[in-house]
């Protein structure tokens, strides 16, 4: 038999590429498939194992991995992130700006700012392909800028 095609080989090999592929999708669930594969690599060293005493090897390994290990690791891999922390909306979007679409006192335009098409509104007529400044966010929106007349 070819010395790439060891069984142990192929379940190691596919053990490493499956926790690669936990890397790449998410849900923390291949890990697991990955390391019921590793198991059966290292029973294949030990022992002599037919091809259905591996696939009941890797189905046991990876359910008892998942069961007891998952719940653990969702701990220890979790990040923590605040819903909508307060400093979010502290700092006051500022600077020069073109405008892209018209705007107006009563009809609200576009511009272009900082690499991004914004919602603007103003108490000025501005016409298309102006130079405004930022004021910050239109009232409480975080999606509508305020702007005026560049000084």
């Amino acid at each position: 038999m070819d010395v790439l095609l060891t069984p142990w080989l192929l379940w190691f090999v596919t053990g490493v590429a499956l926790a690669l592929f936990e890397l790449a999708v998410p849900g923390f669930i291949l890990i697991f498939f990955g390391v019921g594969c590793v198991v059966v690599a290292g029973a294949l060293l030990v022992f002599d194992l037919s091809v259905t005493q591996q696939v009941w090897l890797f189905v046991v390994a990876t359910l008892v991995s998942l069961l007891l290990l998952r719940r653990y690791a969702m701990r220890v891999f979790a990040g923590e992130q605040e819903r909508n922390p307060a400093s979010q909306f502290e700092e006051q979007p500022t600077g020069p700006a073109k405008v892209v679409s018209p705007i107006s006192p009563q009809v609200p335009g576009r511009i272009a700012y900082r690499g991004s098409f914004w919602d603007a509104v103003s108490s000025q007529t501005f016409e298309e392909g102006s130079m405004v400044e930022v004021c910050g966010y239109a009232g409480s929106s975080r999606t509508v800028l305020e702007v005026k007349e560049r000084s």
